[in-house]
Order: C-alpha cells, then sequence, then structure tokens
C-alpha cells in the first residue's frame, strides 16, 4: 500500500533530476561535479606549468596547459 503511494512521487523526482541533468550540458557550462587544477612551479629554472580539468554529469573538459620557461610562454590545448 505505501509502496504504490510513493511510487508516483519517486518517477517525478526522478524526471526532475534526469531534466536537470540533460539540461544542463547545452545552457549552463557551470554544473560540474569537480574540478581538478595543478600549478607546478621551479624556482631555480623559473619555469613552470599550469592547467584545469572539470569533470562534470557527461565526461570532462580539458581547459589546456600553460607552460612557461626561461624567457618564452606556451599554450598547449587538447587536438
Amino acid at each position: 500500500m505505501l509502496a504504490a503511494a510513493v511510487t508516483p512521487v519517486l518517477l517525478f523526482i526522478a524526471f526532475l533530476l534526469l531534466l536537470l541533468v540533460s539540461l544542463s550540458v547545452p545552457i549552463t557550462k557551470t554544473i560540474y561535479l569537480f574540478q581538478l587544477v595543478a600549478n607546478v612551479s621551479s624556482g631555480i629554472l623559473e619555469s613552470g606549468a599550469s592547467g584545469s580539468v572539470k569533470f562534470g554529469v557527461w565526461g570532462y573538459c580539458f581547459s589546456g596547459v600553460d607552460v612557461s620557461g626561461i624567457s618564452s610562454t606556451y599554450y598547449l590545448e587538447k587536438p
């Protein structure tokens, strides 16, 4: 008896969550599960690298890597 009353409510909640996940990809890019940021530097050679990856519902987004050396700076992107 209780299961018959709870089932429509749970189905509606599941529908709302699926709708949120499906619409969050094309409409907003800010909904992600977590972000991994890496900053590495070396004081001896005055060089460093930094980059970030955002892990979302449908996959991941790689922002690229900034690499700086003694006299030059490079930006590496995902091909």
